[in-house]
């Protein structure tokens, strides 16, 4: 539940373009893309976005901020 909590109020950037996002439903990169949801308990409301179009999001969010991690260190490294 609490996970749940944390996961609800997660926010999403501005600049997501949800088209990028392959593992989405056209249906729910449509929903996304028109009602531009700031966070992961917004997107969860929305008509014609399913749970696991949640977790897709969930989990390209979660590479993307892996993929930052690895450049930031990457940059340090090579200073």
């Amino acid at each position: 539940i609490n996970q749940l909590k944390q996961q609800s109020k997660k926010l999403l950037p501005k600049n997501l373009n949800y088209n990028d996002i392959e593992t989405l439903s056209k249906e729910a990169r449509e929903k996304l893309t028109i009602s531009k949801p700031t966070s992961l308990g917004h997107a969860a409301q929305l008509p014609g976005v399913s749970k696991a179009d949640l977790t897709a999001l969930l989990v390209w969010l979660k590479i993307e901020q892996m993929k930052k991690a690895e450049r930031k260190d990457s940059l340090q490294k090579t200073s």
